[in-house]
């Protein structure tokens, strides 16, 4: 593995290792500006698929054809999307300020790590369970105890926390390769009044949902 020049395509390299005579590893290595999660399983997809001899169709649409289309501000789309999220937050809004061992960089950093964990069925089971019964999902539900744990830390009453989506705009991209994820700010107000479900037991409004 080596760094990328942005500036220099192709930013995708292949690798084919023969270990031995009907013994072969493919290597892949790109980078993550030119594909997303769902791009990774097409790339697999395909490559299996020549493997098997399958022939493969076209796709509806190229990542150049929708680049084009995302540059061109000026559609109703675009202005209408524009509209929405300036009126979310035509008010401001408040940093999350968590009590830390050490000060905020006056540069804001992005080194982080990782603590990777595996839930028991145990724990997956009830969620699940818990979330079929009250009609949610268990992003909502994660989502606004995640949100809750942060407004408990940090004392605040409004929390934001940026959240990845797909992208993807209709069954036209579903099968290009591209770089289609986009991160969304949701704002979330936990309130200590608010609970999960209502008193009567149907379902409720989370407390950290919009």
């Amino acid at each position: 593995m080596q760094p990328f020049r942005l500036e220099q395509a192709p930013l995708i390299r292949i690798r084919l290792v023969r270990v031995e005579n009907e013994c072969h590893v493919l290597q892949i290595d790109m980078h993550h500006i030119i594909s997303d999660g769902l791009s990774i399983e097409l790339l697999i997809r395909d490559f299996l698929a020549y493997y098997e001899g399958r022939a493969l169709e076209e796709p509806r649409i190229q990542y150049k054809d929708y680049a084009v289309w995302q540059q061109n501000r000026e559609s109703a789309f675009w202005q209408e999307e524009r509209a929405f999220w300036l009126e979310q937050y035509k008010d401001g809004y408040e940093l999350l300020n968590l009590p830390t061992d050490f000060r905020r960089p006056p540069i804001k950093q992005f080194a982080g790590s990782l603590r990777p964990f595996a839930w028991t069925e145990e724990i997956s089971g009830p969620l699940q369970a818990f979330c079929q019964t009250h009609q949610i999902t268990p992003y909502m539900l994660l989502l606004s105890c995640f949100t809750i744990l942060l407004a408990k830390y940090s004392g605040q009453q409004e929390v934001l926390v940026g959240t990845p989506v797909g992208g993807r705009l209709g069954v036209d991209t579903e099968d290009t390769v591209g770089a289609f994820v986009n991160t969304l700010a949701l704002r979330s107000r936990p309130d200590g009044a608010k609970v999960v479900l209502d008193s009567a037991g149907s379902p409720g409004v989370l407390p950290a949902c919009l």
